[in-house]
């Protein structure tokens, strides 16, 4: 991306090591459609090096979101998938908590899959075209876990898009900025259709006073990798 920059950092949307669940300080819920409130059933936190059996040790944490009834994608740079080749994942959503392996990792978008035990009811539902500048979003963010049935707690954030003037269509922006620990994060439309995933915070060198911006990777290149996935590989199931 060529006037962005740093806005590949991509370990700033990563949670901090050595945080603790439970302790997250809540950020506050936004008002969204019935459709986006459906959608948070397919929204999970995605712990690596561990398993359900030791969550409580769980020391890093993305956010990751299931794309067909056995596979959840989230933003790899969080999984440290880079110092470790077959870790260990827990997935935990509103469902409670699944152990989880690597299935692929597409290094150049970022992007990882993970092979879930268990089937998932359901799925996010894409969408096949890109965010609208000004179109109004909502990213789900993760508030804490529920420790007696171990299960993931979201909500709603309304951010609103915008372009990224690097003439890509693979990646687009938002404000306000996302937090560490929005990594993976899904971000969806008024109709409740998977529009990108959270990767970055991102600013520009030379407009200082522009201020930071969300960095999301578009849902249709997210559907591509899938079912490159998919075809013959780890990804399969009713891949859309």
């Amino acid at each position: 991306m060529r006037h962005l920059a740093l806005a590949f950092l991509l370990a700033a949307c990563a949670a901090p090591g050595g945080a603790v669940d439970p302790t997250v300080t809540p950020r506050p819920a936004d008002t969204a459609p019935s459709e986006v409130a459906a959608a948070r059933a397919h929204v999970v936190a995605v712990y690596v090096n561990v398993t359900c059996d030791n969550l409580a040790d769980a020391e890093e944490r993305g956010t990751g979101f299931w794309v067909n009834s056995g596979v959840v994608a989230t933003a790899g740079h969080a999984m440290d998938v880079r110092d470790r080749m077959f870790p260990d994942f827990a997935v935990v959503g509103p469902d409670g908590c699944r152990n989880g392996r690597y299935a692929d990792w597409f290094q150049h978008v970022d992007l990882l899959f993970i092979m879930v035990q268990g089937r998932h009811e359901g799925a996010v539902a894409f969408r096949d075209a890109p965010a609208a500048p000004g179109e109004p979003l909502w990213q789900y963010v993760f508030q804490g876990r529920n420790d007696l049935d171990r299960s993931g707690i979201f909500s709603p954030m309304r951010v609103e898009a915008e372009a990224l003037d690097d003439g890509s269509r693979v990646f687009f922006g938002s404000r306000p900025a996302p937090a560490k620990g929005d990594s993976g994060a899904p971000v969806f439309d008024a109709r409740g259709r998977l529009v990108g995933m959270t990767q970055a915070i991102g600013s520009y060198p030379d407009r200082p006073a522009f201020g930071r911006i969300g960095v999301h990777l578009n849902g249709f290149v997210i559907l591509h990798y899938l079912r490159q996935c998919a075809g013959g590989g780890p990804c399969g199931d009713e891949t859309p």
